[in-house]
């Protein structure tokens, strides 16, 4: 995946809403990438599931306990966190994708060589790729290290389709 900048890969999924070429021209021009890293970068930053029958959709979730240390760090911002108890099990949906090759990038960046193999969804913190993440626009890599400081626990799940 290219190194894209959130505001990057915001202006490339607008843009690729109305115009796939114009998108992959933004790409190329700020990135000076190949005419295929370009066209790869947008599969990814923009899935077209119309391209695939059934096509697989993935996240990975973190699971810990709540501190409001964090609850900037969370899904809904700290005001929804008011009130909950110390140590409470939370989740945070760290990314979430749809498509064959969106699903592939996203195991890659966790670390995860197969991801049809169950066994490998628990996921190594520290095989998480948290600046890939941000640079796609899923997720801060401080909220990353964050939750992994935390103990926070990492998995990856592939949803039925």
């Amino acid at each position: 995946m290219l190194p894209l900048s959130p505001k990057l890969s915001s202006e490339v999924r607008s843009l690729a809403a109305t115009s796939t070429v114009e998108a992959v021209l933004l790409l190329r021009t700020a990135t000076g990438c190949s005419l295929r890293e370009a066209v790869d970068a947008l599969r990814i930053l923009v899935p077209n599931p119309s391209l695939e029958d059934n096509p697989p959709c993935a996240e990975v979730f973190a699971f810990g306990p709540f501190s409001t240390a964090l609850s900037e760090r969370m899904d809904y911002g700290a005001s929804h966190f008011e009130g909950l108890a110390p140590d409470t099990p939370v989740s945070v949906c760290i990314a979430e994708v749809n498509g064959t090759a969106s699903v592939a990038w996203l195991a890659e960046t966790v670390g995860i060589a197969d991801p049809d193999d169950m066994n490998q969804w628990h996921v190594r913190p520290e095989a998480i790729d948290a600046l890939a993440l941000e640079q796609a626009g899923h997720c801060a890599a401080t909220q990353v290290d964050a939750l992994r400081s935390a103990g926070f626990s990492f998995h990856f799940v592939i949803a039925p389709s």
